[in-house]
């Protein structure tokens, strides 16, 4: 078994000390009977600030001790409250009522300045990354110490969406700080944890806020262990030095169904997998290549061969939880020779050579499957030079526009507004040099629309102009297998976080 280089530093004797040292002496455990949750996932948390990172490993983590507006349900397929009690949406713009009583970890009750002060925030490019809601949110007030009227520049339909990882911080806390990056390594939010204490490239670690707002978790303390190898994470939980580990090698199921001390858990992700074709690098700013390797992909294959069947495919871009999602819209199949007559009239008979980026660890299987698109590129002459960067490194060189053939995922897609403003709309990002105008119009118009059946028809026309153009080529939503030991009692969800924050352990 090979093991992550960052692993190499951590032997499990010294593993198991420090679980040890997290815990209290045993005489203290014998009468308060703590409880501690080890979660092995693929990547490591980013920063402590929760704007100057957008991506959902690192809100599967700050979610524990830092909480929205509102956030979207799945089982109860809608918008719910989080900070907030109630909202109106209409052209103008929003307004939201915010609980009270809801007490951050500094002790300082949550009111509207605190809500201003973060999603401010979040849209100064000097202190963020999350800067869209800048480009959408005309002004925000407090009439009134628990309401938030944010005024927006044009209709936005979707605000709740841009909303659902917007966090929010402590105004005193944050400033007491006098560290803009990371809030002094200790941000103070609302959520049922409180944060401890991150160790870069070890683990990160929250114990439970026995004062929070809803009612104090159920677990004592959780302990998150960056784990970027497969075969490192089944370890950690075969050998019992973690309750729950993400992205099971779909090759492990069998094995691990046999462990009478181990439980599975999959679920169908909102999550859409795919790769992203940048115009900017040549030759993919030919439309024509960018659709041959559409048609040199073969989904098919990629689900049952490397995924063992735990994937969906996707001919649209978003999947079934997806707000404009067309099952019926299949634009392209796989189709090699389709792909080699493209490259041919594009002007490359005999192929291309092209860097290829990819996560590892991120998602399940993530390596492999990229390979494995390089393989059939390869056949069709596009030669592909393989870079597997780790994640923080990947996702800046993604962020700044270099790489041209990027393998990524966008987590819980559910209304696609923001994920296409910041990905597709004409320079929005240098993730994508993509623009069409027409694509551009087609977003604007259908974020004024507050009638869904009249907005569905304007994103389905959006997306058949993006597949149309090829700047990305989507390849399934994945079935999340995790494997967690039975004392522990926690349900996955289509979303693509590790939510323990509801989570027991039983006694055996």
């Amino acid at each position: 078994m090979r093991i992550h280089s960052h692993l190499r530093a951590i032997s499990l004797a010294s593993f198991v000390a420090l679980c040890f040292a997290f815990a209290p002496s045993s005489e203290l455990r014998a009468q308060t009977k703590p409880k501690t949750i080890i979660v092995a996932h693929g990547v490591d948390l980013e920063s402590l600030n929760p704007y100057w990172h957008n991506t959902t490993a690192n809100y599967a983590v700050w979610r524990h001790f830092l909480e929205p507006l509102a956030e979207y349900d799945f089982v109860k397929r809608r918008y719910i409250g989080i900070l907030a009690e109630s909202w109106s949406g209409s052209e103008k713009g929003w307004t939201f009522k915010l609980h009270r009583n809801v007490k951050f970890h500094n002790g300082a009750d949550m009111t509207a300045a605190d809500v201003i002060y973060s999603l401010k925030r979040s849209m100064d490019p000097k202190l963020s990354r999350q800067i869209s809601l800048g480009r959408i949110i005309q002004s925000i007030q407090a009439p009134d110490p628990y309401t938030v009227a944010i005024t927006t520049t044009k209709p936005v339909v979707s605000l709740l969406e841009y909303l659902d990882n917007a966090y929010i911080l402590s105004e005193a806390a944050a400033k007491e700080s006098g560290d803009n990056a990371t809030f002094g390594k200790k941000p103070a939010g609302t959520g049922p944890f409180k944060f401890v204490e991150w160790v870069r490239g070890e683990r990160v670690v929250a114990e439970g806020n026995s004062q929070y707002w809803r009612s104090a978790p159920k677990i004592d303390r959780i302990i998150w262990k960056p784990v970027a190898e497969d075969a490192a994470r089944v370890a950690l939980l075969e050998s019992g030095q973690a309750d729950l580990i993400a992205n099971v090698p779909p090759h492990e199921t069998d094995r691990l169904k046999a462990n009478s001390t181990v439980r599975l858990e999959e679920v169908r992700s909102a999550r859409i997998i795919f790769l992203l074709l940048d115009p900017a690098h040549k030759p993919l700013d030919n439309k024509l290549v960018r659709q041959a390797i559409h048609y040199a992909i073969d989904k098919d294959a990629l689900v049952k061969y490397v995924l063992d069947g735990k994937a969906h495919r996707l001919d649209g871009v978003l999947g079934p939880h997806g707000f404009g999602d067309d099952p019926s819209f299949k634009p392209y199949t796989y189709n090699p020779q389709k792909a080699k007559e493209l490259l041919a009239a594009a002007g490359f008979a005999n192929g291309f050579e092209i860097d290829f980026y990819t996560s590892t660890g991120r998602y399940t299987k993530d390596r492999e499957v990229a390979q494995a698109i390089a393989g059939q590129l390869a056949k069709v002459g596009i030669k592909t030079h393989f870079h597997t960067p780790e994640w923080g490194i990947f996702n800046d060189l993604h962020r700044s526009g270099k790489c041209p053939i990027c393998f990524r995922g966008r987590g819980t897609v559910v209304d696609p507004d923001d994920f296409f403003n910041e990905y597709f709309e004409t320079g929005v990002s240098k993730r994508l040099s993509y623009s069409n105008p027409k694509f551009d119009r087609l977003i604007q118009q259908q974020r004024q629309i507050f009638d869904l059946e009249k907005r569905e028809p304007i994103l389905q026309a959006a997306i058949k102009i993006l597949l149309d153009d090829a700047p990305i080529v989507p390849l399934y939503n994945p079935i999340d297998i995790y494997a967690a030991k039975r004392r522990l009692l926690w349900k996955p969800s289509a979303k693509d976080y590790i939510n323990v924050a509801e989570a027991d352990l039983t006694e055996k």
